[in-house]
């Protein structure tokens, strides 16, 4: 990486397909790992080096400073594919893949302090306007917890909003970046993620103890809701997207890796596994099984087609610089919000399928099944909110 946003480097960026290359070469490691994530509740620091390794951290890091700035849809066919390997960790990097791409919507002064301090340029954080907040001469200083930071146990940079009152007298809320260290002035973070599913995620609690943010290190909410960015490198297209139209988006391809897992699972020990209270006498030769194997992997494609359709249309419509009406960026989270659907019910398909002793502490569809549950629970993929936002914009209601 470069020491300041505007010297620029020349690299040689990958294809999107050496790119999901890289990604392939990783599953076995991950698939090796995925217990033990699992067990320990935070993704392995050999895999995440090894993520590093293969670059696949530079996905929303621009070109200028020797990043790939991928397409949005690499950056889901990614995390699909390492999700067949473990879940956590998958659904750790591209969360940490948005949340950086947060950096490189800072104005010039901002990427280049970000930038001169080094490191991997991981980031990680939760938006939720919360914490104490002292207005000082430059910015603020904060204070709060912000939980559900996922990929905070390997970031460098946390992420968190707060409310500020803007130069109008009125409330705005603001997303500013701190450094993780446990210095003075840094962020730390706590061990709190004790959940079911996606247990390895490390989506703990982001600790501030009056820590400064100057306001050339923050974003306004509203303005990037609005597609409006900080950055004055106008030709990053990943950079003009508005706020809410990837948040859904990127909590699904987890989902549907781990989904593509446990069909291939039980649908390779189908031909030999014994099956009982059946005429029949493996799994193979039960219409039952095949009738929901076949179900399973329907929607699983359907979700697919979805979900990486989305990730193309967005990314035309920044590239063509056309405006998104309400309609359209409401329907990137209700299309998200039906591929997370389609991936639950697959898996719901599989198990039926799979029986009883898919459930066992040592079987790993049990695990699957807790993950692909938990990813479609989180907050941006509830149904009731993501189908109905859509749906007053659809009929053009307030």
């Amino acid at each position: 990486m470069s020491d300041t946003a505007s010297a620029t480097v020349v690299i040689d960026v990958p294809s999107h397909e050496e790119i999901l290359e890289k990604a392939r070469a990783l599953v076995p490691l991950l698939r090796e790992h995925a217990a033990e994530v699992d067990q320990i509740r935070r993704p392995v620091d050999s895999v995440i080096q090894a993520i590093e390794d293969a670059g696949l951290f530079k996905l929303a890091v621009p070109r200028r400073v020797g990043g790939w700035e991928a397409p949005f849809r690499t950056w889901m066919e990614v995390a699909a594919i390492l999700g067949e390997g473990c879940a956590s960790t998958s659904w750790a990097l591209i969360q940490s893949t948005q949340a950086t791409g947060f950096m490189f919507s800072l104005n010039e002064q901002g990427q280049q302090e970000i930038l001169s301090r080094g490191g991997a340029l991981r980031a990680a954080g939760a938006n939720a306007p919360t914490g104490t907040v002292t207005p000082v001469d430059g910015g603020w200083t904060v204070s709060g917890e912000w939980p559900y930071a996922s990929g905070i146990v390997h970031a460098d940079w946390a992420l968190v909003g707060f409310m500020i009152t803007n130069e109008e007298g009125n409330p705005d809320a603001v997303i500013g970046f701190a450094p993780v260290g446990g210095g003075k002035g840094e962020a730390t973070w706590k061990d709190t993620w004790f959940v079911g599913g996606l247990r390895g995620t490390g989506s703990n609690t982001v600790v501030l103890d009056e820590v400064f943010i100057p306001s050339y290190r923050a974003l306004r909410a509203g303005e990037l809701a609005r597609g409006i960015h900080r950055t004055p490198y106008d030709d990053e297209l990943m950079f003009r997207s508005p706020l809410g139209t990837l948040g859904a988006m990127v909590c699904v391809p987890a989902a549907l890796g781990a989904t593509r897992e446990a069909l291939r699972l039980v649908a390779e020990k189908a031909p030999s596994r014994r099956i009982t209270y059946s005429t029949h006498k493996v799994q193979a030769e039960t219409p039952g099984v095949q009738i929901g194997l076949g179900s399973a992997s329907a929607k699983l494609r359907v979700a697919e087609y979805a979900l990486f359709g989305a990730a193309d249309e967005l990314w035309n419509a920044l590239e063509n610089n056309t405006p998104l009406t309400a309609a359209e960026t409401t329907r990137f989270r209700a299309v998200a919000t039906q591929s997370a659907q389609l991936a639950l019910s697959a898996m719901q398909d599989i198990m039926s399928a799979a029986s009883s002793s898919s459930f066992a502490d040592g079987n790993p569809l049990q695990r699957i099944y807790r993950d692909v549950q938990q990813a479609a629970l989180h907050g941006t993929l509830i149904p009731g909110t993501g189908f109905e936002l859509h749906g007053k914009a659809v009929i053009g209601v307030e």
